[in-house]
């Protein structure tokens, strides 16, 4: 409205819009975070673990959260038009909003054994009511560190016709469970290991010695048993007799050929002399 002097007045219209182009802040604790996973090969990362609060001059509507693999996965997201492949949102269904992400609801961001050891980038996304987003990005850390149980029992070790034997050092393992590993797959992925002399002998017959094993996972978290290993020799020992032998009794009635004399030839792996036994006529010499 203008007026003069001689109170003579006129009025224009026009149209006025507010805007609010100010960015919301968000304040984190902590900036890096690692993460540890449980005894199901899980773990999760909240908005509420890591967003402490958020300031704007008018009202925050939403915080999200998104994980980028990549660089260029990452930059998509902060750009915040697409959710580019491999990318992962937390709660997310994958649909969009007009010029922005969808809300995702709850606020969770999922892991598994398959992220052990990886370091990933997240992004927290705060929007406030006139679709400003402030957006931040942290480093998080999978780690396992829980490791495998390994299960032994005492084993009979029998020595071959040769005196010998070797066992592996999975020959007596039970079971081994991890919260990263099928608990009935006994072949891997775990590395086995235990003493490099596993062989057994004759001098071992009759004794127990104790061996440790260990259980160790990809994530390098390690276990150990120790059962006792038992040696025994039960090959017979073999014998070679001549067709037939002449034996000649002396004056008390008594054999007096010598084994050797005869041809007799006995052969055991476990040793190398022991008598021979003759029963002639009913009478054991």
């Amino acid at each position: 409205i203008v007026t003069d002097t001689e109170g003579m007045a006129d009025t224009c219209t026009a149209n006025v819009t507010i805007l609010d182009t100010i960015a919301p802040t968000s304040i984190l604790s902590p900036t890096d975070t690692t993460l540890f996973l449980d005894e199901m090969g899980m773990a999760s990362l909240t908005i509420e673990d890591i967003l402490v609060d958020t300031s704007d001059n008018c009202t925050v509507v939403d915080a999200e959260l998104f994980l980028g693999d990549t660089l260029s996965q990452m930059a998509s997201l902060i750009d915040g038009t697409s959710l580019p492949a491999g990318a992962r949102q937390a709660g997310a269904s994958g649909n969009l909003m007009s010029g922005g992400f969808a809300p995702a609801l709850p606020q969770t961001l999922f892991f598994n054994c398959d992220d052990s050891g990886n370091i990933y980038e997240v992004l927290i996304v705060a929007t406030d009511q006139s679709g400003n987003m402030d957006t931040t990005t942290i480093q998080v850390t999978i780690l396992d560190t829980i490791p495998p149980v390994i299960t032994c029992e005492d084993i009979d070790v029998f020595l071959d016709a040769d005196g010998a034997a070797v066992i592996e050092n999975d020959d007596a393992i039970i079971s081994i469970t991890d919260n990263c590993t099928d608990s009935l797959d006994l072949t891997g992925p775990f590395t086995i290991g235990g003493p490099t002399a596993r062989t057994f002998g004759c001098d071992d017959v009759g004794l127990s010695r104790e061996i440790m094993v260990i259980a160790t996972d990809e994530a390098g978290n390690t276990d150990t048993c120790t059962y006792n290993a038992t040696a025994f020799d039960t090959v017979p020992p073999t014998l070679d007799c001549p067709d037939s032998f002449t034996s000649f009794l002396d004056e008390n009635g008594i054999d007096t050929t010598m084994n050797s004399e005869i041809g007799f030839t006995a052969m055991d792996a476990c040793m190398v002399e022991f008598p021979i036994a003759r029963i002639i006529g009913g009478i054991n010499n």
